[in-house]
């Protein structure tokens, strides 16, 4: 007879699930979206303008001050080359 394999375990907060009447809750994925205020809105619409005229954002590199313009860059405000210099590091 061979022995029942095991479920793997859950990956993530367990209790975060938990609900103090039923046990559980249920998952609603747009619990934790907010609209977005009146001045959210606003700079959209100017970087949007913006946009059209041929701009783009740029912001400074932390590390070396090189301008970046790439979305993800600009969120870190850091550049792939100095990104991935403070990862080896």
């Amino acid at each position: 007879m061979t022995a029942a394999k095991k479920a793997p375990a859950h990956k993530g907060n367990r209790h975060l699930l938990k609900h103090r009447a039923n046990g559980y809750r249920h998952h609603n994925a747009d619990a934790w979206h907010q609209a977005p205020t009146p001045a959210e809105r606003r700079e959209e619409q100017l970087l949007e303008e913006l946009r059209e005229l041929g701009y783009c954002v740029a912001v400074s590199c932390l590390i070396c001050g090189h301008a970046l313009t790439s979305p993800r860059s600009v969120a870190a405000m850091i550049g792939p080359t100095c990104r991935a210099k403070a990862v080896d590091k």
